[in-house]
């Protein structure tokens, strides 16, 4: 059985996590794939679930209060029940603040139930996210 958080098919449900970036994260582009599963649901092989997910960088003493900002979305098409899914990769999140090495990145993962892209009937479980960014040469000493 794989745990994970579901998305239903109609409405719009959010995942929130945190993650700090290492010293030698460069600032630059980030950019997801989900992890999912349609479970032992059965729905329409083929119908795409689309995810979406936004960032905030906040460096030491800057408000959390923000509002995120634009999202990046990677679209995945139901390939059975039970069958372990990888999203595509996303293209770059719009990251509000300034992103910068050693700083906390709070992230904002949903199903856009509510776009005509997003088709399959079914709730989505949500393994995880995998988050890619760029680094400098070096160490994070």
């Amino acid at each position: 059985a794989f745990y994970g958080y579901d998305f239903d098919p109609d409405t719009s449900n959010y995942l929130f996590f945190t993650l700090p970036v290492p010293p030698s994260y460069d600032g630059g582009d980030i950019k997801f794939r989900v992890v999912w599963t349609g479970g032992t649901i059965t729905g329409t092989i083929g119908n795409s679930v689309q995810w979406a997910m936004g960032a905030i960088s906040l460096a030491d003493g800057e408000s959390q209060n923000q509002i995120y900002g634009s999202t990046s979305v990677s679209t995945d098409a139901f390939q059975g029940a039970n069958l372990n899914h990888i999203s595509p990769l996303s293209n770059a999140i719009a990251i509000v603040g300034t992103p910068a090495g050693g700083e906390v990145m709070m992230f904002r993962l949903y199903r856009v139930a509510t776009s005509a892209a997003d088709t399959y009937e079914q709730k989505a479980r949500a393994i995880a996210a995998l988050v890619y960014f760029s680094t400098r040469k070096g160490n994070d000493s």
